[in-house]
């Protein structure tokens, strides 16, 4: 069976499949193959239908209060529409409140392995960016001991991934709690990415804003979140910084709201609409993605010896390691060779083996991806003789 470049090659604005060469899948950027959430779309359009003028301040307008209801509904937190500022994107923002808070000579822990803006938003203050490892195969994944043995004199923030960017691993409760213990203990803040928060897989968990843990977790954390991963909205972006104590978002208000791009008004329209409710079209992501998870562990299931892999409760990217299946040649390189573009582990800071796949395509296109994986793990001796 060849795969066809149908539905995902009908756009042509993808990246990852204008850059594919022909007749590959790329199961490699975090954006999904699928239609935008209609609820988006019905808010867009009725933003459209009136000028583009200037929008009215978010936190009288509508746009603050529904996202700071979503917070309180959800987890509990105590957010208030000032306790929210809207911003052009989720990276921008990061860098912001970085540049703000490290200067040069600083230490800042991030868990490892990484999406690579976290550590380089560090970096790039003049600080330097300290990698906790996250055990995402060990019960607990990260303990006090992980991060007490990486803080010095210098450190002055922690930058978290969660759910975790690569590995699809979701913070328990008392991880969470190891982080806040130690941010308290040290005088550490914290900033927490958490866009794809809305897409926890194992029904048996729920994701936990560390913010929430208590009020020294609130008063030292700002949390960055987006509908971008949840409703596929990489084009069109957009970002929420929150925090249950108002005056640390008021800070960031203050000091460099300047500097960072506001939420313009289409950007304003999505967020409202997509943190109103839980959408039809939202569930139905889940479902899906919940599948193809499951589809994956089978398929791998019968390699286990080849490949490692533990299904992340949360996003839709997948941790594999593929050891020395392939000899010393590069995992993702060989799977290329076979048709199927992965991430490579080196970009997260990881050993070659490694590769990220991310399994948000069309069921028709991840039955054949599925096809091309197991195929390279069946016969690994095409590559190793090579």
């Amino acid at each position: 069976m060849t795969a066809t470049r149908t539905s995902p090659a009908a756009n042509p604005y993808s990246a990852r499949w204008r850059e594919a060469p022909p007749g590959t899948i790329p199961l490699t950027n975090a954006d999904m193959d699928q239609p935008t959430d209609p609820a988006i779309l019905t808010a867009l359009r009725e933003r459209l239908a009136h000028p583009l003028v200037y929008p009215p301040p978010y936190t009288t307008s509508g746009p603050a209060d529904t996202i700071a209801a979503f917070y309180r509904t959800r987890y509990g937190a105590h957010v208030q529409r000032e306790g929210i500022l809207l911003t052009s994107g989720t990276l921008a923002t990061l860098g912001a409140v970085l540049t703000h808070w490290l200067k040069p000579g600083d230490q800042a822990l991030y868990l490892a392995p990484s999406y690579p803006p976290l550590p380089e938003a560090i970096t790039r203050t003049g600080a330097t960016a300290v990698p906790v490892p996250l055990h995402h195969h060990r019960n607990p994944a990260l303990t006090r001991a992980d991060l007490d043995t990486r803080i010095t004199g210098r450190t002055r923030a922690i930058v978290l991934c969660n759910p975790h960017n690569p590995t699809g691993h979701l913070l328990t409760r008392g991880e969470l709690t190891a982080i806040a213990d130690a941010a308290r203990d040290h005088d550490l803040r914290i900033i927490s990415d958490e866009v794809h928060s809305r897409l926890v897989l194992d029904p048996a968990r729920r994701h936990i804003p560390i913010a929430t843990l208590s009020a020294d977790a609130a008063r030292r954390t700002l949390t960055i979140d987006a509908a971008t991963k949840s409703h596929n909205l990489a084009a069109l972006g957009g970002a929420v910084l929150w925090s249950p104590h108002t005056p640390a978002v008021d800070d960031i208000r203050h000091r460099i709201g300047s500097t960072l791009g506001a939420a313009r008004a289409l950007q304003q329209a999505a967020l409202t609409a997509a943190y109103t409710h839980d959408s039809p079209h939202l569930t139905a992501t889940l479902a899906r993605l919940r599948r193809q998870q499951a589809d994956l562990v089978a398929a791998l299931t019968p390699h286990r010896g080849r490949i490692t892999y533990r299904p992340g409760a949360a996003t839709y990217f997948a941790w594999l390691d593929f050891g020395t299946t392939f000899g010393h040649r590069p995992a993702t390189d060989t799977l290329a060779e076979g048709g199927l573009l992965l991430e490579p582990g080196t970009t997260y800071g990881a050993p070659s083996s490694f590769a990220r796949l991310t399994f948000a395509t069309t069921p028709d296109l991840f039955t054949e991806a599925l096809h091309r994986l197991t195929d390279a793990l069946t016969h690994p001796e095409r590559s190793t003789t090579r």
